[in-house]
């Protein structure tokens, strides 16, 4: 299953900028998928591989969650 990345915002602090749910509520990414490609990247923190409404991938490592 996917988990989105504890704490991740767009800013790297937990108390500013854009999380996951932001992106989901601002249909910015829906169901793994991006729907506004300016809104991601490194400048933004890689909400893709952060945030599962934005493609992060499930948990395939095998380190205990």
């Amino acid at each position: 299953s996917c988990t989105d990345t504890p704490g991740w915002t767009t800013s790297g602090n937990p108390a500013l900028g854009e999380d996951c749910s932001s992106y989901v509520r601002l249909l910015w990414c829906k169901d793994g998928e991006v729907l506004d490609k300016s809104t991601v990247g490194d400048q933004y923190k890689n909400p893709e591989i952060n945030c599962c409404a934005c493609g992060k991938a499930g948990d395939t490592s095998d380190s205990p969650s």
